[in-house]
Order: structure tokens, then sequence, then C-alpha cells
């Protein structure tokens, strides 16, 4: 009897993990439809030109305005602890996902920061944000603020970088607009790295622990299809911002 428990705990061992094994077919399952749309509950969601865009805007009667935009793949969620602590001390705050992260539409088109730039103009437009705001940038954010103050300087009252990046001039690629190629695709999705890129994010924090759940919450966004061509799309279409 205790020769079988033990068989059985192995099993169990065994069984427990292979299902936590991530594979290529437990990403990209998930389209970004209406049906979709309907099951967010926080937020909502607005139709710009190339796509429905998600975006939470706490306080919009208060005079300063913060907008904050995130970085290269991890969506809106990042500013959690910013986006509610600015809303409890009274600010008007506004975050979105940019196309191709998060709950935004994966339109077909080129990610580059002149489309992350166009979002957020026809963003600020529709939510008839007229006043000069703040604009925070996070990472890769830091080019689209940069681009939005740089066409539009009498609607940005303030830039705030945070560990910003993507200021140096990329190799120059002579097929810009590039696009993403099936094979790509899948490359990609084949590598080693790709079903551990949510658990690799963790150790980004100087302390883990008060981010538990973060990789399961990076890995269903990895279940939204076009996610894997948007990043291969905004890597290889990385422009010098003059």
């Amino acid at each position: 009897m205790r020769n079988l428990s033990i068989s059985l705990l192995a099993a169990c061992l065994v069984l427990a993990g292979c299902q936590s094994k991530k594979t290529i077919t437990d990403f990209e399952t998930t389209t970004k439809d209406s049906v979709f749309r309907s099951t967010i509950t926080t937020g909502q969601f607005i139709k710009l030109s190339q796509g429905f865009t998600y975006y939470d805007w706490n306080n919009p009667q208060a005079d300063t305005v913060l907008v904050l935009v995130h970085g290269f793949s991890v969506p809106s969620y990042i500013w959690d602890s910013t986006f509610y602590a600015a809303s409890k001390r009274g600010y008007s705050t506004l975050r979105y996902d940019n196309f191709g992260r998060g709950f935004s539409d994966n339109p077909e088109a080129v990610y580059d920061v002149a489309l992350f730039t166009n979002q957020l103009h026809e963003l600020l437009d529709s939510l008839k944000i007229t006043k000069p705001i703040t604009l925070v940038g996070l990472s890769d954010g830091g080019r689209a603020i940069s681009s939005y103050a740089a066409q539009f300087p009498t609607r940005v009252k303030n830039l705030v970088y945070v560990d910003a990046v993507g200021f140096e001039n990329p190799v120059e690629n002579p097929q810009h607009p590039a696009a993403v190629t099936e094979k790509e695709i899948e490359e990609f999705k084949g590598s080693e790295n790709y079903p551990k890129m949510g658990k690799g994010q963790l150790s980004d924090f100087y302390d883990s622990i008060p981010f538990r759940g973060w990789d399961k919450r990076y890995e269903d966004i990895m279940k939204l299809k076009g996610f894997v061509r948007a990043i291969i799309s905004t890597r290889k279409n990385r422009t010098p911002l003059v």
C-alpha cells in the first residue's frame, strides 16, 4: 500500500508538471472582437481610425491631466500602482493600451512610432482633452511621448520619462516600413524563450513577491491573437525620432 501511494504521488507530480508547461498552442487563441470586448469588466473601449483602443480614465474633470504611456510589450496594467495613487490624489489620470498590446485592437498596420503617436492624438481628441497635459512615458513609451510633443507642443505641459529607452539611432532599415513574415512569427513562437516570457519578467523586479501572478497576467495577454506580430513589427520599425 505504501509503495502504491508513493507511485500515485509521483504520477500526480508528473502530470502537474506537464500541465504547467506552456506550449505554442497555449497562446494566441483569442480574437479581439466584440464578444471579447464584452467580457472586459474594467476600463472602456473607444473606436479610433485604426480600431478599438482600451483605456481607463479617473477624475476626468480635474485640472491636472496625467497621461500614462506604457512601454514595449506590457500593456497599461503596468501602471496600476501609479494610476491609482495619482487618481487618489485627485489628478485626472488616463492610461491606455497601445495597438497590438493588451486589450486594444491589432490593426493590419506598421507598428512604428507614427502609429502610436497618432493613436495617442486621436484618443485625446476623441475624449475631448484639450488642456495641456503631462505625458508620462515608461521605457519605449518615451519615444511615443517625445514624438507627440514634437508634433503638438502646445498640447503638452510636461514630459516625464521613466526608465525611457529608444532614443539611440537604430540601425538604418532601408526597407521601412518593414513587413513581418509568417516565417518570422513562427520562428519567434518556436523559440525556447517564447513560452517563458511571462515568468522571465519576474526577474526584472528587485522584489518580485509583491507581484505574484504577474507572469500569469502576461500569459493571458499572450493568448490574444496578433501579439507576436505586433511586437516583431515594432522591433523592426524603429526609426530615428529626428
